[in-house]
């Protein structure tokens, strides 16, 4: 499976798309002769059709399969990006810090800006930790 980001080179991406259409010629280029092979003519439109409904139904299920991996992946890997996320972190305390402090002068409004942070404090200091 090709991975990647906004920054890859056009090659690389030719390359993937390559390797993927090779491999799925390699699959489909046997299962044809096989599927006509052995039927008169005049089956032959019934044989295409059964062939491309069996190539579209494997494609939405290797689809679907490789979604729910993705999905988990993603909850498994945000699950452990938040468990340090905590009121007690200092260092995510200071980041927050800094982050509020950056940000209350462009809301034009840095009093109610504090005192959400104070009301934002106090909550956070009666949530029971597990």
């Amino acid at each position: 499976m090709m991975v990647g980001n906004l920054n890859m080179d056009m090659r690389y991406i030719i390359i993937s798309r390559i390797i993927s259409d090779i491999g799925t010629s390699m699959v489909l280029m046997p299962a044809t002769p096989a599927a006509f092979g052995f039927m008169s003519a005049k089956k032959n439109d019934g044989v295409s059709g059964i062939t491309i409904m069996f190539r579209n139904v494997g494609d939405s299920v290797g689809i679907s399969m490789m979604r729910v991996i993705v999905d988990r992946r993603m909850q498994f890997h945000q699950a452990t990006l938040v468990q340090h996320l905590t009121q007690f972190d200092q260092r995510y305390q200071q980041a927050l810090g800094s982050t509020a402090h950056a940000v209350a002068p462009m809301t034009g409004l840095p009093q109610a800006a504090q005192a959400r942070a104070c009301c934002l404090e106090q909550q956070n200091t009666a949530v029971p930790v597990h």
